[in-house]
Order: C-alpha cells, then structure tokens, then sequence
C-alpha cells in the first residue's frame, strides 16, 4: 500500500479476490480519525515487525499464553503469499506455524485466534477451501492448529460452500460455549435477500467422525429488519444465549446488536439509526456482569466530527438487557481524537474499556485529499467515560492501522496492519506504563 494511504470515506467492508497468478485483498474498512485528552506515554515497545515474506503482512490482534508467547494471523504474505500463523516468543523472535497454501487448507486468514485449554489454536479464512465462490477459490474455512513433536499440524473443522450454511467469514474471532462447540459468523451466504446473501450465524460441534456445521440464524431471509451481513465474532453467555452485530440491516439500514437463545430464535436487541446513535458496527461484543453489551460503531455519533468524514468518526456504546442504548463516547476525530474504532474492546476488573481507532491525532497519514487524518491510536475509556488517548500512532518505527488489543495484568498487546521499522508490513506491540 502506499505510504500515504487513501483513508476510505464511505462504510468499510473487507473484500477478498484471490487467483492462481494474482491475489489482491481489500480490505475496506471504514477508517476515521480520533480524538480526545492524551494522554501519550511513549511506553509502546514494538516486539516484531512483519516483512511479508516469509513471515507474513498484515497481522491481525494477538493472543497471549501463560508461557507469554503471542499467536496472531497474518491475512497476507508468508511463503505462498495467502497468509499464515505465527508465534511471537516473548524474546520477539517469530515463528511461522502453518503457511496457507490457497488452496483446500483456506487462504486470507484475517480473523485473530482462540485457544483451548490443550494450547490448540482455531481461527478462520477469509476464502479458500472448498472449489465454490471466488470463481472456485473457495467460501472460507474453520480451522485447528495442534502443537506436536513433529511441529504444528492444521486440521479443517468445516469448509463453507457458500450456500446456506454461509460464505466467508469476516475478521472477528471464533468463540467457545462450556461444552466446547464452536460460534462463528459469515457476512455472506444463508440465502437472505442481499446481492451475496446477508450472512449466517453458525455453530461447529465436535461429532464421533467429524465436526459439524448448524446455522443457527440466517438474515435477511424475509427482510433485512433482523440485521446484514455480520463482520464481527460473537459471544456466547453460560445459559447458552449468543450476542452479536451486524454492519447492515436492522429497521434503518445501518446495523444491530442481537440476541439468538438456546432454540434459535434472534431478537435485535438494537437498530442503530447512523445518527448520534453510531452506524455500522464491525466488532463483537463485550458483556459487564450486569449483562450490559458494549462495543464501537464504525461511523455515525458526530456527524460533523471532521469535514472530510460528514457520517461521523464512530462512536462506543452501551446496550443493557432492555434492548436501551446509551453512547459511552464519541469520537471527534482529527486532530485531538480518534476516528473509526472497527475492533473489540476490552475490558478490565474495574469496568474501564480499552480499544483502538484506525485513524486519527497524528498528521504523518494523510486521507485522499490529502489532509491529515491520523495513523490510530489507543484509547481508554474509564467508568465514568471519561477518554484518555494511551497512545498515537505514526506510521513510521510504531506502525500505523491498529487492530485490537488484549489485556495482561497492566500491559497491553496489540497489532498494527501496516508499518514499523524499517518500512514493514505491520507490527506487534505492547503498550505498558499508562
């Protein structure tokens, strides 16, 4: 990509085209600028950077294990160019653990990880697996990845055919109920009333033979008033009920939050209207002990936030068990704020948030008119939603387009999706001190 980025003004959307002598990955997401109180501590400390081959470009948000190596995905680059999953030692040294092939095995793995209790990695693709969609590249994949004497060795749990059972899955992480079944989301497939279907809900469960597949929502079937296309994962709570977004959809056209019980059936919990409300969220949830769902939307809040983004920089809401919604924060973008949070919060003991925006405070990345714009920052946003920028990001030595991050004690990781030293193709970081 260009060192000055075209920042993507309209809805943000990840797209993959893949081919036998071409692969081109879009990933459109809406990206905005942020805003709010620094509070820079110049504590990040880049732990690798990325140079596309054969280690990988692009990472997605990484995982840490009690040992304090890193696993993260990178949607591109590795030894055949369709991504891979490495391991980060907590010396920074990397390590690839599989290089996807493009072919059967899944190709743009742009979701971040989970891991089970047997230190077994699970993850998705993008496309790649079974000869349908992407003029038979393939609908995307589930996946394990199991440590062994011999290396890592990578099993399919399911590879989607694009019809029903849905296609592609986006960038948000699988998740894992107390009986060990697998949750996930496809923004494409179902065969709901969207151009390329408006995606399902499924859930994987470990059979004597083989894991199996059961679409537990498909939207937009009859209308699109129960949600679209959902980019993010899901949560899933101990009685068995999920919680999710959708990016589309809903009674106004810009998103939802959502509810699927025990026996299927989905309440939309929320229909964001892309006013001061927020629009088009792209993360999943996180829940408080009170049951109370929080996450971002893509665009909307201020809708004046910053002339070049008249939609709106994005917003952190709070959605409680009534279906009310409440605005945590809203971003005001350059120069003071972030703009266009697109990845999961987290959350620590205390109840305080913590998340990223992929643009906003720095002037070292500039949008397609050329005007500052801001490379993204880190942001934490206490109880009382008071926001404090942890830190900004500016293209060069820290990176620029930060993924998510996740909390270890007091200490941050994170993943930027371009830069670091020496002009790389993304980073992982931890943020300390704050």
């Amino acid at each position: 990509m260009p060192r000055n980025w075209t920042l993507i003004a309209r809805l943000s959307s990840t797209v993959a085209h893949v081919s036998r002598n071409a692969k081109v990955l879009v990933i459109a997401v809406f990206l905005t600028v942020f805003a709010t109180q620094s509070l820079q501590a110049q504590n990040l400390s880049v732990l690798y950077t990325f140079s596309g081959y054969p280690d990988g470009a692009g990472p997605a948000t990484p995982i840490r294990d009690r040992h304090g190596n890193l696993y993260t995905t990178t949607y591109t680059g590795g030894a055949y160019d369709f991504g891979a999953v490495v391991k980060i030692g907590w010396q920074g040294n990397e390590e690839v653990l599989h290089d996807f092939t493009g072919g059967s095995d899944g190709t743009t793995p742009a979701s971040s990880l989970i891991m089970d209790a047997n230190g077994n990695l699970f993850g998705t693709t993008y496309s790649g697996g079974s000869q349908h969609c992407f003029q038979g590249y393939g609908c995307g994949v589930v996946y394990e990845l199991s440590p062994g004497k011999n290396g890592w060795t990578e099993t399919i749990l399911y590879r989607f055919k694009g019809g029903t059972d849905g296609a592609h899955p986006g960038p948000g992480a699988l998740a894992f109920d107390a009986e060990g079944n697998l949750y996930g989301t496809t923004k494409n497939g179902g065969g709901g009333k969207c151009s390329t279907n408006c995606g399902v809900v499924y859930r994987i469960s470990p059979t004597r033979w083989a894991w199996k597949e059961q679409v537990l929502h498909a939207f937009g079937v009859t209308s699109q008033t129960d949600g679209a296309n959902p980019y993010a994962g899901v949560i899933v709570d101990p009685a068995g009920y999920v919680y999710g977004t959708t990016y589309h959809g809903g009674n106004f056209g810009f998103g939802t939050v959502f509810k699927i019980d025990p026996s299927g059936a989905e309440t939309v919990l929320y229909s964001f209207t892309g006013g001061a409300d927020g629009g088009g969220p792209q993360a999943a949830l996180v829940s408080d002990a009170d049951g109370n769902l929080y996450g971002p939307t893509s665009y909307g809040g201020d809708l004046s936030c910053a002339a070049q983004y008249p939609i709106g920089c994005g917003t952190i809401f709070k959605v409680d068990a009534s279906g009310k919604e409440t605005v945590v924060h809203t971003f005001i973008g350059y120069p003071t704020d972030g703009n266009g949070p697109v990845s999961t919060l987290v959350r620590d003991k205390a109840g305080n948030l913590y998340g990223t925006a992929r643009g906003g405070n720095s002037t070292a990345c500039l949008d397609s008119n050329n005007e500052p714009s801001g490379c993204g920052v880190v942001f934490r946003l206490k109880t009382n939603g008071r926001e404090a920028i942890l830190h900004n990001f500016s293209f060069g030595p820290d990176g620029t387009q930060p993924r998510g991050v996740n909390l270890v004690g007091r200490t941050l990781y994170g993943a930027t999706m371009e830069g670091g030293p020496g002009g790389g193709t993304g980073t992982v970081f931890k943020l300390t001190g704050w």
